[in-house]
């Protein structure tokens, strides 16, 4: 049996000023996921050029709040969970508002962990586009980066919240269901 891990934090506030210039994924919160033995953390979220289409990153935020979707891929997102990791220990010299990372881990038998993980490699290397939308524009069809897991093989039932609303899916990944990162 190998695990796929989701790892996720909620956000330091996307109208903080302490985190204006940060990555939007530290000030929105993320969820990713993590095959054994990769240490690449995979994240789904909209394309920068997506967000340009828009207008801009505060543009593209209100369109998706309408209800409005984006196009989306796969992307290594290693370093953004580890910059949380950071605010989440407080080791960062300024004492910027903390977040708290969390993982819940799922085990599949090795055959699928290892389809799954060739299907996340491929899709991350051809760029693989997805429809990306907030959880209240959410259709069958899209996704949100809480939501994508599904199409990793992590059921819908089982996923921490099914909504993918950060506000109640990150506190489900909380000990004892889940564990701090």
């Amino acid at each position: 049996m190998k695990k796929i891990c989701l790892i996720g934090f909620g956000g330091v506030g996307i109208h903080n000023p302490d985190h204006k210039d940060e990555n939007p994924l530290i000030r929105s919160g993320h969820v990713g996921f993590q095959f054994e033995d990769d240490p690449v953390i995979y994240g789904f979220h909209p394309t920068e050029q997506a967000i340009g289409d828009e207008g801009g990153l505060e543009m593209a935020f209100d369109h998706l709040k309408k209800g409005g979707e984006l196009e989306g891929q796969i992307f290594d997102d290693t370093a953004v969970f580890k910059l949380a990791k950071e605010l989440a220990n407080g080791k960062l010299a300024n004492e910027r508002r903390k977040t708290t990372v969390y993982t819940r881990c799922y085990e599949f038998d090795d055959a699928k962990h290892d389809e799954r993980h060739g299907l996340v490699q491929l899709w991350h290397s051809q760029k693989t586009k997805f429809a990306y939308t907030f959880p209240q524009g959410k259709r069958a069809d899209t996704d949100n980066c809480a939501t994508f897991p599904r199409r990793i093989g992590i059921s819908e039932e089982a996923l921490p919240e099914q909504t993918g609303k950060l506000e109640h899916y990150i506190p489900e990944m909380k000990p004892p269901k889940g564990e701090l990162w």
